[in-house]
């Protein structure tokens, strides 16, 4: 078996790179060997390698180059699960090869970076431990301290092969524990490519680079599923294995000799799980799990809110839909899918002017209110405002809302609701709630409209229609249940459907009563004629007139349809909802912070237009 071998960059070139010389280099070296002889708590053993990395990727800045080194001995202890026990050899690291491919491209590019490859064969969740991950990573990088000098790393992940479920070791603190880290061992990178990512990491990525700085987050790259060719501009076909267009082997024997290298290491490796700070020699304070992650059990000091972005990474899984196309959207509203991309970005850049604004949107969800709003990107912004300000002002809807709780539980005893997989062909997607229990002691109609409005929150990722046909079946309402429907909770129905920008094409009642009925006609008439032509009645059992609005193909059995059942496609909601537990706990705590409003605060007088009384209401 060959040994892998790295291109050696050329030292004089990374020297100049960073503005200075190979001269000036041995003589930094020198002073911070002798630094580090006069540090009690320290070890002593480092390689003139490895004094060297610290010295390049700090620009050769002697003060900078002391503090990394420092702390890279100090992470040791305090993030053992990165940097202890690290075996090449042991059962972890060889099922961590089940999951993954790691690779280190022995050639650097033109500009002296090296390229580090992360390929996922497999979704298995079971056997994936994202810190095994971290932990391989960072002994990679140890060998690189001596072996491989370079100006920087791009970093490939390949997601083809990733699963939703292999991200929720992504906890804040973990990923604290990673920044932390990066920065402890001088990692310099020059970008990150990410290439066949599914479409929960592309609203994550989205949100990581939202509260990055610029330079940063420029250097992160979401590449087209199979298309290389953009890729190619940042990391040349010469030095990429044959999966990837290029022309230099492949990822199978470049997996392997890694693993071969690191295995070489392996005495150095086990030596090294000793070789560690003593904190009572430090001079000064002493150092605890408390200063250098800036939190213990708490998200105080940091620079990045993680906290915020594991409430991105938990957002939704896939919600199976039919879905318009973004272009077909944009010629609905009269415009064009680039028009769409550059208001989107504009209104990205007003929320983060927003102080009183949660942050990280994603992409989908700004893009929901941009078309939901016919493009006009100050109604965008007024919907989005209202949108995380109603869920402090509307708890019977936007509070308690844990999936598996008994109150929405109880939900399913009352009523099925359904999302109709498929469009209709105006691109219309249909709601169906139909009341399967008259029992008013069951669930209350607050919590049966909250698991509503938790339906449409998923829509706002994982769906693009051009409008929303709803169904109500009430073959089994009760007089009792609809007198709890009380004229404030109405407006507040009205309220939030408004800052969800919903597009109602049309209201069908079916199995109406006679009583219901009559409602239904006096309430027509009141109403603007638009939205009045859009309401309908139809007589109970016979609905060759709904088909004239919702064709066969996409309803359900029970309505003269060939798509499923109510009972499966209530199940198939009720089982994509209970998965996406976590991101609806989290959004509890994601509120408006009325203090930091520019202007006056919003409260609920001045947002449903009453307090207590009806004044200010378009319907009586």
């Amino acid at each position: 078996m060959p040994q892998l071998s790295f291109e050696q960059c050329n030292i004089e070139e990374i020297c100049t790179s960073v503005g200075g010389s190979k001269k000036l280099l041995d003589e930094l070296r020198g002073k911070l060997r002798e630094w580090l002889k006069l540090q009690p708590h320290l070890p002593h053993d480092a390689e003139d390698e490895r004094l060297d990395w610290f010295l390049l990727c700090t620009k050769l800045s002697l003060e900078l180059a002391k503090q990394k080194l420092d702390a890279y001995y100090t992470i040791r202890r305090f993030i053992p699960e990165f940097f202890r026990n690290r075996d090449p050899c042991a059962p972890s690291m060889n099922n961590l090869h089940d999951v993954m491919q790691f690779v280190l491209l022995p050639k650097s590019n033109a500009g002296n970076d090296r390229t580090c490859i992360i390929r996922f064969i497999s979704d298995d969740a079971n056997i994936f431990r994202v810190e095994e991950v971290c932990r391989y990573l960072f002994m990679i990088n140890e060998i690189q301290m001596v072996e491989g000098h370079n100006s920087g790393y791009n970093l490939i992940l390949d997601l083809s092969m990733m699963s939703a479920g292999q991200l929720v070791g992504m906890t804040p603190s973990f990923i604290k524990k990673c920044d932390v880290s990066a920065s402890a061992h001088a990692i310099r990178l020059k970008g990150i490519h990410i290439l066949n990512a599914f479409s929960l990491v592309n609203s994550v990525v989205t949100m990581v680079k939202s509260i990055l700085k610029p330079k940063l987050a420029k250097r992160i790259h979401v590449h087209a599923n199979g298309n290389f060719e953009k890729f190619h501009q940042f990391v040349p076909k010469s030095v990429l294995p044959k999966e990837y267009g290029g022309t230099y082997s492949n990822m199978d024997d470049l997996d392997v000799l890694l693993r071969k290298k690191l295995e070489s290491w392996r005495d150095w490796y086990l030596e090294q799980d000793d070789v560690l700070v003593d904190e009572s020699l430090r001079p000064g304070p002493v150092v605890n799990g408390d200063s250098p992650f800036g939190f213990s059990g708490s998200f105080r000091k940091l620079d990045v809110d993680y906290r915020r972005l594991y409430i991105g990474i938990a957002v939704m899984s896939t919600l199976s839909l039919e879905k318009c196309s973004v272009e077909e959207l944009c010629s609905f509203v009269g415009g064009s899918k680039q028009l769409l991309d550059e208001l989107r970005e504009k209104l990205r850049e007003w929320l983060k002017l927003q102080p009183h604004l949660p942050q990280g949107a994603e992409d989908e969800r700004l893009e929901w209110f941009l078309l939901g709003n016919k493009l006009s990107l100050e109604l965008a912004k007024q919907k989005l405002d209202t949108y995380y300000t109603i869920r402090g002002l509307i708890p019977e809807i936007f509070a308690d809302r844990d999936p598996i709780s008994r109150p929405l539980t109880l939900v399913h005893d009352v009523m099925q609701i359904v999302i109709l997989p498929k469009l209709t062909p105006e691109k219309y997607r249909t709601y169906i709630l139909r009341v399967i229990s008259g029992d008013t002691s069951i669930a209350s109609i607050q919590d049966l409209y909250k698991y509503v409005f938790m339906g449409n929150e998923m829509r706002m990722i994982h769906d693009r229609s051009n409008g929303d046909n709803l169904i109500y079946d009430l073959s089994m309402m009760s007089l009792g249940q609809l007198v709890t429907v009380t004229p404030t909770f109405l407006k507040k129905c009205e309220v939030t459907a408004s800052a969800h920008a919903l597009k109602l094409k049309g209201i069908h009642f079916l199995n109406t009563s006679p009583f219901v009925g009559r409602m239904v006609t006096m309430a027509k008439s009141v109403l603007k004629p638009k939205l009045a032509s859009r309401i309908h009645v139809h007589p109970g059992g016979n609905f060759e007139s709904l088909h004239q609005f919702v064709p066969k193909s996409i309803l359900p059995e029970e309505y003269g349809g060939t798509s499923g059942t109510m009972a499966e496609l209530s199940a198939s909601l009720r089982k994509a909802v209970n998965e996406n537990r976590d991101w609806f706990l989290e959004q509890e705590k994601i509120l408006v912070n009325e203090h930091l409003r520019p202007g006056p605060a919003v409260n609920g007088d001045s947002l449903f237009g009453f307090s207590g009384s009806f004044r200010k209401l378009d319907v009586d």
